[in-house]
């Protein structure tokens, strides 16, 4: 079944049963599902996917598909985000927002000791 999801990110037609691998709950499908639902463009996807992204509860590798995917499924959301996020106070202090949102705190990198 991962490598059918995998294959139908690749050729059109297969739109409903992207939609319906969605709701898999083995996770590799469900990431290769949300990365097929990004590459095909699938706008009926967007629900699902901002839900990823906005939940603080998303495991690592889906909410990092989920974030690929909104760049490619609606790219004027991820530029109108990421404005809001890099748009300075003031025109002299550029700071970050006082609640950044969950999804970027799991995001960050941390280096690890050797």
């Amino acid at each position: 079944m991962l490598t059918a999801v995998f294959a139908m990110s690749r050729v059109p037609g297969f739109d409903d049963q992207i939609l319906e691998a969605l709701e898999s709950t083995d996770p590799e499908i469900h990431i290769e599902a949300v990365n097929a639902a990004g590459v095909r463009e699938l706008n009926a996807a967007w629900p699902h996917v901002l839900r990823l992204v906005e939940s603080p509860s998303t495991p690592k590798l889906l909410l990092l598909a989920a974030i690929e995917a909104v760049g490619s499924i609606r790219p004027k959301w991820r530029r109108k985000s990421s404005q809001t996020w890099l748009t300075p106070a003031t025109k002299r202090s550029p700071r970050w927002p006082a609640k950044p949102s969950p999804w970027l705190k799991q995001c960050q990198v941390r280096p690890t000791r050797t």
